[in-house]
């Protein structure tokens, strides 16, 4: 059973407020992040280095053997919380919801469970290390209701240069003030979104997460079908003005998709878009 402690330490809200950057800046001039981020996962995480949350109501379990894994982790349902909770409120029982940009799957994990058996949840993380802890967290849930992928989506088929350090995350798109060729990165299989979706067999999805550091262009032009269906009425997407996309272009490709109702929230470097569809949740 957890102590009012390590409930406390958990909460979504202490997150947010732990992860704030000033903070985080702070504790580091000082030379005291090392110890209590050690100290912070002793806390929190079990002896066989499994880190349980909750969300929404809802629970999940992550595999986290070292504490910059738990960070990952966190930093995801700390900083992005209102984003993943709109998304949880918006999926329903026997829902489909593509999750581009999957990761270790704290988005993926969640959304299954809110889904439900008779739902589906389409992953897609084409980095090696990230799809591999992606799979363990699936099994370590117990999900059967999840289709994971380790191919990037994009507006045409090949392959491509995914940069593993630079962004926060890997970036199919170089990143800035660095020199390409010398750049840590691997190729990866890019494939077209629509073509690729049929021929796997898979439902049109109501929801969809987009989180490609930089790449989003590539991937909604590659789903223009798709989005532009009836049947997706809700999409988030994270915007990377460092990688020169802009909101506006985004808002203009996603209107002639018939996304109407469209918010934006900055956070930090990044943009939330959510746009939905009118009448939002028509099939």
């Amino acid at each position: 059973m957890l102590t009012a402690f390590q409930r406390l330490i958990r909460n979504p809200k202490f997150l947010r407020f732990a992860y704030n950057p000033k903070l985080i800046s702070a504790i580091n001039k000082i030379g005291l992040a090392a110890p209590l981020r050690n100290y912070h996962y002793r806390s929190v995480v079990r002896s066989d280095g499994v880190y349980r949350a909750s969300l929404h109501g809802l629970e999940a379990a992550f595999r986290v053997p070292i504490p910059h894994d738990l960070l990952r982790v966190e930093y995801t349902l700390s900083t992005e919380a209102p984003v993943l909770e709109t998304i949880l409120r918006t999926l329903r029982a026997g829902d489909v919801f593509l999750d581009i940009g999957a990761n270790v799957g704290v988005y993926t994990v969640l959304s299954a469970r809110a889904v439900g058996e008779a739902g589906c949840v389409a992953a897609f993380e084409p980095e090696i290390q990230r799809f591999e802890r992606l799979q363990e967290n699936l099994t370590l849930n117990g999900l059967g209701n999840v289709r994971p992928f380790r191919v990037a989506l994009g507006e045409a088929e090949g392959e491509a240069r995914l940069y593993v350090k630079g962004p926060p995350s890997p970036s199919l798109v170089a990143p800035q003030g660095r020199v390409a060729a010398s750049a840590e990165c691997a190729m990866v299989k890019v494939v077209n979104g629509d073509e690729y979706w049929k021929a796997q067999g898979l439902p049109p999805p109501r929801v969809v997460k987009i989180d490609v550091e930089g790449y989003e262009l590539s991937v909604l032009k590659g789903l223009r079908g798709l989005l532009s269906g009836p049947a997706t009425t809700f999409l988030a997407c994270e915007i990377h003005p460092w990688a020169g996309v802009t909101v506006q272009d985004v808002r203009e490709l996603l209107a002639s998709m018939r996304f109407g109702n469209v918010t934006t929230t900055r956070r930090q470097g990044e943009v939330h878009m959510l746009a939905r569809k009118e009448p939002f949740g028509s099939r």
